[in-house]
């Protein structure tokens, strides 16, 4: 199962925002991309994590079943991005003497 991790931070905007439309413009995306990306993580999963209502999405039982491991399974990759990110900054001040 291959599972793009872009997908799990869209589907905590479309909570955050409230619907796929408000997510899909804080991520400068076209509404039926990011709703394109939340069903094809549904599917490569095989559960429903969102519910869509005529005034926009709630989560299922089984996305609040798993809400914490994905909070920090986030939280963790946001950690890594940061610690490579301080890497990288710390690289580019070195210099070589020739």
């Amino acid at each position: 199962m291959k599972v793009k991790l872009e997908g799990f931070y869209y589907l905590k905007d479309a909570l955050k925002y409230g619907s796929f439309s408000a997510a899909a413009e804080h991520n400068y995306m076209a509404q039926s991309n990011f709703s394109r990306e939340i069903a094809r993580l549904e599917e490569t999963l095989g559960v429903k994590l969102l519910e869509r209502t005529g005034r926009g999405v709630e989560p299922t039982h089984t996305y609040r079943k798993i809400e914490k491991k994905l909070d920090d399974m986030l939280m963790l990759l946001d950690d890594i991005e940061e610690i490579s990110e301080k890497k990288l900054i710390a690289l580019r001040r070195v210099s070589v003497s020739l």
